[in-house]
């Protein structure tokens, strides 16, 4: 059996021929699908965009057939070329304007320049840009522009906002050194100073810096997404009195322009859960800012590690973790339901007593004292809880009666020890020493690179020494 190869038709690229022609010596062929049709309402604006920013697409032409027909007859392109005419009839370009055009002489490219439209090389949306920056300073409305263009109002106005950067910016734009949603990014940064640096840094090749821009804009904005929302639901925020300003681009979440209302109708229903406990006899601080100065006789309670507590205690703190845990699950979906805030603030309380419960388990039965609440995202309120710390007493405080029992501490590594004698270091120096670390460093440094799970367990390792071990959580009773 002979083995049939797949048959592979190849690819035609065609080179169009661009030329510039009169205006002058320009018809409407007579096969153009819409020859017979009126002008439109809209061939004014058309002309006036033109006349503002220029031919932005050629016309598909043909050469003309006897002496009743122009030299070139257009086969798509009737409206620009009715938009011509008008500004012809109106004395503001002549008979020889020039004007870009594609000549098909084929007669089935003709026919399918006459039946499928845009069959041009499409404008960069760049060039879109630049034109309709052109258009604005000509006094042209964005209505106006959206009606001649086909657009939509909304993305004439984000386009408008883009022909604002720098012409290096629209130029790395079009050279593919820049996206178009880094252009909108870039957009957004009101230093113009600051566009100029980063398109020039694009153009040049040096890349797009996302990262400076989303941070600038973080920097000086308050979101949607901001802890204090979890509490203060957008249409109480409205009501008050707050601003808020949705992107432009439909493509970050609106910005609260008034920080300070947000602040006060979280504080206002934060005060409303403390409330409750402040009648328990707990006193509360609520800041949605920095933590408040403390009395330094009070000692933070925080997560209690395994072999931290016996193991009776252990398991009875862990018991009440859990509940804890299932309380902030509540909370997160009675948070989900705006329209029920009094429910939310009951599951807020309910997961606020299985804090102080979780912590006081946690430090063998002291009793919580102080609290202090700041927004959180997903349960509208964080909680950290103090007692006042043990005083230190010693067996003369005591009467010299017989020492409280302690829990015997876990058994420490103890490294053997042997004697030794003192080293020679008469005419030693460390340079030995550096460059045996030195070489120590770079293979580590290679080894990390080659296993990313090695790197991440490194990493990982750091984290749990600065976040944990350094932070202040409470001492054990023992």
């Amino acid at each position: 059996m002979t083995d049939l190869a797949p048959v592979i038709t190849p690819v035609v690229v065609v080179e169009r021929d661009r030329r510039t022609v009169r205006l002058g010596d320009l018809g409407i062929a007579r096969e153009n699908l819409r020859h017979d049709e009126p002008p439109d309402d809209d061939i004014p604006t058309l002309a006036a965009t033109m006349r503002a920013a220029g031919q932005l697409q050629p016309l598909t032409v043909r050469p003309g057939r006897g002496r009743k027909e122009e030299p070139w007859m257009a086969l798509d392109g009737r409206r620009r070329r009715l938009a011509l005419g008008l500004l012809l009839e109106a004395g503001e370009i002549g008979d020889d304007h020039p004007v870009d055009v594609f000549v098909e002489t084929d007669p089935a490219r003709q026919a399918a320049a006459v039946l499928l439209t845009n069959t041009a090389v499409p404008v960069h949306v760049a060039d879109i840009i630049a034109a309709i920056g052109r258009m604005l300073k000509s006094k042209l409305t964005v209505a106006v522009i959206a009606r001649a263009l086909g657009y939509a109002e909304i993305e004439i106005k984000r386009l408008a906002a883009l022909a604002g950067l720098p012409s290096a910016a629209l130029v790395a734009l079009k050279s593919g050194r820049m996206s178009l949603k880094q252009a909108r990014l870039l957009a957004r940064l009101p230093d113009k100073a600051e566009q100029e640096e980063l398109a020039e840094a694009a153009l040049d090749g040096h890349g797009f810096q996302d990262w400076r821009v989303l941070e600038r804009l973080d920097d000086a904005r308050v979101t949607a997404r901001d802890r204090r929302c979890a509490l203060v639901h957008p249409t109480t925020y409205g009501e008050a009195g707050g601003r808020t300003e949705t992107d432009l681009f439909g493509e970050l979440v609106p910005v609260l322009l008034d920080p300070d209302i947000l602040t006060d109708l979280w504080l206002r229903r934060a005060r409303g859960i403390a409330a409750v406990f402040e009648a328990e006899g707990v006193a509360v601080h609520v800041t949605a800012g920095p933590e408040p100065d403390l009395p330094e006789d009070l000692e933070a309670l925080g997560y209690v590690y395994g072999g931290s507590l016996p193991a009776e205690e252990m398991a009875r703190y862990r018991a009440q973790r859990e509940v804890f845990n299932d309380r902030v699950e509540a909370a997160r979906l009675a948070l989900a339901d705006p329209a029920r805030p009094d429910i939310a603030d009951l599951a807020i309380m309910d997961m606020i007593r299985a804090r102080i419960a979780s912590d006081q388990t946690g430090c063998g039965g002291r009793v919580v004292t102080t609290m202090v609440m700041w927004p959180a995202a997903d349960t509208g309120v964080e909680v950290r809880c103090y007692t006042p710390e043990e005083p230190e007493t010693d067996d003369d405080e005591r009467g010299g009666g017989d020492p409280v029992p302690r829990a015997a501490a876990p058994p420490a590594y103890i490294s053997p020890e042997v004697e030794a004698p003192e080293p020679e270091t008469e005419g030693v120096n460390h340079a030995l020493h550096a460059a045996r670390t030195d070489v120590a460093t770079r293979g580590l440094i290679r080894a990390l690179a080659d296993d990313p799970s090695a790197a991440l367990t490194a990493l990982i390792s750091r984290l749990f020494t600065v976040i944990v071990l350094r932070s202040r959580v409470a001492r054990s009773p023992f």
